[in-house]
């Protein structure tokens, strides 16, 4: 809380479907985020992610020019701001190499954006978001009991 306000959740989101981008937007925006940059291909958002300095840079993983390529530039040009992967077809080894590279949370893009906005919650709050039924593995590739 800053002079007696909350601050507010700073949010790049980069996707190249606008109907799914503007409905997340329209979510995180309800919900108090404030979406500093909307970009449609993987450079774009590393740029508006390094410009801006967001608390989140949510990625779609077909992203034009790389997600994964962005997330590792973000993770290690802007480590404060936590970078989200979003899938449209979730697979364990893709969330394992987007978790590599530096990503916060995989997510299925097949969620709601109401309940993406709900993960980006956890996120903030320091709470990892995977899906269930890849966590066994995940655990069992990182080597955590």
């Amino acid at each position: 809380m800053l002079d007696g306000r909350v601050r507010q959740v700073g949010v790049v989101v980069a996707d190249d479907d606008h109907e799914w981008r503007a409905a997340l937007v329209e979510s995180l925006e309800r919900e108090g985020f404030a979406v500093r940059a909307e970009e449609l291909d993987a450079t774009g958002a590393a740029a508006a992610t390094l410009r801006e300095k967001p608390d989140l840079c949510i990625l779609t993983n077909a992203l034009p020019g790389g997600a994964l390529l962005a997330t590792g530039r973000i993770a290690h040009e802007c480590p404060a701001t936590q970078v989200v992967l979003v899938a449209l077809n979730p697979d364990e080894e893709d969330c394992l190499t987007s978790l590599e590279a530096g990503a916060a949370a995989y997510l299925a893009k097949d969620a709601s954006p109401d309940r993406v906005v709900a993960a980006l919650h956890d996120v903030v709050a320091g709470i990892p978001s995977i899906p269930h039924r890849f966590q066994s593995r995940l655990l069992d590739e990182l080597g955590r009991p």
